[in-house]
């Protein structure tokens, strides 16, 4: 996205015929000047695109937060799955730990579906499937009439509940030969009932387990 010159022509001709890149076949360089993210959203339509990758840079948590404001429309707007890079690497590495964000919405499914699709290639990742709860009008209304310990049994139950609701939704989908070949093993999931702010949680989360892969539903 951007005007089209000799020494950006140049670059990006050299990026491509690298070493990193030479698994590329029938690749096409479009030029777009103009807005860059109405460009980049212009160039996915016109293409029936599947996939859109794009960087990332990254300043305090996850999605919400951290994106770019190009980044950050990209993931609102696209009709196609997003992958953001916060950290590109020249050579590449497997996901060895990936987390998947699990809202109670009908998106989530298919996330969950494609995610685990992703995993086959990789070398047998820790796969976190997340679902994250926030509770400040339970706080707000138990605060005077409750003590610590009843509030936090509260929270506590609740929590299992979502996790029920989570674990029935995970053996649904292992259970789906469509996403889970009879042919391979099933891969091994674990599923977690986080409180928090939706967004931030889920990036202390990923955060902690030092996962290098966040999969979210589309806004």
């Amino acid at each position: 996205a951007g005007k089209k010159t000799r020494e950006k022509e140049r670059h990006l001709s050299a990026l491509l015929s690298g070493q990193e890149t030479a698994l590329l076949t029938g690749e096409r360089v479009v030029w777009k000047e103009g807005d860059p993210l109405n460009s980049i959203l212009a160039v996915c339509r016109e293409n029936r695109a599947e996939l859109l990758i794009a960087g990332a840079l990254e300043k305090e948590s996850m999605v919400r937060y951290y994106l770019g404001s190009v980044s950050r429309e990209i993931c609102r707007k696209a009709k196609c799955s997003v992958l953001l890079l916060t950290e590109p690497s020249e050579t590449g590495s497997p996901f060895r730990k990936i987390v998947i964000g699990a809202p109670d919405n009908p998106k989530t499914r298919h996330s969950i579906a494609t995610a685990l699709y992703v995993s086959r290639w990789q070398q047998e990742p820790e796969i976190h499937v997340v679902r994250e709860f926030h509770l400040p009008a339970l706080t707000m209304s138990m605060s005077d009439v409750a003590t610590a310990g009843e509030e936090q049994q509260v929270r506590d139950t609740l929590a299992e509940e979502e996790n029920l609701k989570l674990n029935h939704l995970l053996t649904a989908i292992l259970a789906d030969t469509a996403v889970c070949p009879a042919e391979l093993p099933l891969p091994v999931v674990k599923a977690w009932s986080i409180t928090g702010k939706p967004g931030y949680a889920i990036s202390c989360f990923t955060r902690n387990k030092k996962a290098e892969l966040l999969v979210i539903n589309s806004p």
